[in-house]
């Protein structure tokens, strides 16, 4: 489940007036948020009280009975915390909770669900990233969730069971109909402070939930039925042990996905980003975007000259630099070495496209404070505009034809020939695809 993370950010150019009148409306958006969650979470703990399917069933101990059994889900949702996966653009992180608050809702009703949703998803990087109010509107978000997800669960299994369904089915269906709500609400607010924070268009805040609802929630559903199953007919202890072992497979970020050192995604998780925008840009659900790799040039000579560990101080420090340049809707990459990659989704306008790979350049050479003294590096940018068009070509294909705009900067740059690190491919700026063997389209200048 995806849950929203950072402090608002400063847009480009954003004016003083413009950006009080932002702040002013995400703080009362998460006042909202705040009041609604809070009031949701007393009236089903004063209206609907536990069910008795979460009872643990452990008669003369302490953990006797349905408050004991909301009780014993919480401590199993904190399992959720440890494992996260953060959301490509820095935006939020994939959290391991919504199995865990989906299986209580069924089993106890909307009030379980809502007290395992606001307490059980508590996490280290919450705690050290965000304010006060911030946390409390994540977890108020998850208990209005649970509580409108649980009221899902039970008006559907009625009108299952009412329509001839079998127990097995209808528990599965209404489980399956009350996890998507679920999720649905709360990655919904999440959107919501998202689209206030960094001034999204509707068609940005789409993005957001398409991207949101992937193979991990399809997965999570599954997770909450076979949850819910185990509980009722094997023991109270199995949903933990079957927890423990999803948790030896579940992403680990440092090692499959994230870069632990520039805290970017990695070439596959960057490439399998790019792989859904531009299906989805192919079939007119999303509206194309500005690809830029980059190539750090003296990078290598900084290395020997000062040692890795300087380098690696100059990395850290652009990784933090572009993931401040990015939206939720955006997201950069590392695909090795000094090379990176970056992808502005809806960009798809010349003028701003140069300003944003202007901008990145910028950043990019400013110093960098190190160890070593103040270090600094310059880039090289092959960029491509991708407009909507079901003929877009492949990913592999988008990323070789902007390599070969980057290779064409440093050429340019080490002859003299051009100031600027930046190069645009022809491709963006075409209605067809250039001809095989010819990258910038029948010999065309490349923009830039």
């Amino acid at each position: 489940m995806a849950a929203v993370a950072g402090a608002p950010r400063g847009g480009d150019g954003d004016g003083a007036a413009d950006a009080t009148d932002r702040l002013t409306g995400l703080y009362a958006y998460t006042a909202a948020s705040i009041l609604a969650g809070l009031a949701a979470l007393l009236w089903t703990t004063l209206a609907m009280p536990l069910t008795p399917a979460i009872d643990p069933g452990l008669d003369g101990t302490a953990l006797s009975g349905p408050g004991a059994g909301a009780l014993l889900w919480i401590v199993f949702g904190l399992v959720g915390s440890l494992r996260v996966l953060p959301i490509p653009g820095g935006s939020g992180v994939w959290t391991f909770h919504l199995p865990f608050i989906a299986a209580a809702m069924a089993l106890g009703g909307p009030t379980a669900g809502a007290w395992v949703g606001f307490l059980s998803t508590i996490e280290r990087r919450e705690l050290e990233s965000q304010p006060w109010y911030g946390i409390l509107a994540n977890h108020a978000v998850m208990a209005l969730a649970a509580v409108v997800g649980g009221l899902a669960v039970q008006a559907s299994s009625s009108t299952l069971i009412a329509a001839g369904a079998g127990p097995g089915l209808a528990q599965l269906g209404s489980i399956t109909l009350g996890t998507l709500v679920l999720a649905a609400v709360a990655n919904g607010i999440a959107a919501g402070t998202i689209m206030l924070r960094e001034r999204l268009s509707a068609i940005d805040l789409i993005e957001i939930l398409v991207r949101s609802f992937g193979g991990i929630t399809i997965a999570e559903i599954g997770l909450a039925w076979v949850f819910v199953t185990l509980f009722t007919t094997t023991g109270w202890w199995a949903p933990l042990a079957l927890a423990g072992i999803v948790l030896l497979v579940w992403p680990r970020e440092g090692v499959e996905f994230i870069d632990p050192l520039m805290k970017l995604p990695r070439d596959r998780m960057f490439r399998r980003e790019l792989d859904g925008v531009l299906a989805r840009t192919r079939r007119g659900l999303a509206s194309g975007g500005l690809l830029l790799l980059l190539d750090l040039d003296g990078f290598g000579r900084l290395n020997k000259e000062h040692g890795q560990h300087v380098g690696d101080e100059v990395l850290a420090e652009i990784g933090r630099r572009l993931r401040a340049l990015t939206r939720a809707t955006d997201f950069a990459g590392r695909r090795g070495g000094d090379e990176l990659a970056v992808f502005y989704a809806g960009v798809v306008d010349l003028p701003t496209a140069r300003r944003l790979a202007r901008r990145i350049e910028a950043a990019i050479q400013r110093p960098i404070e190190t160890s070593a003294g103040p270090q600094q590096v310059s880039v090289s940018i092959g960029a491509l505009i991708v407009r909507p068009t079901p003929a877009i070509p492949s990913t592999a294909t988008l990323m070789q034809w902007a390599d070969a705009e980057v290779q064409a900067a440093k050429a340019a740059q080490r002859s003299g020939h051009s100031r600027s690190g930046i190069r645009f491919h022809a491709y963006g700026s075409m209605t067809r695809l250039p001809p095989a063997g010819d990258p910038h389209g029948n010999g065309a200048t490349p923009i830039g």
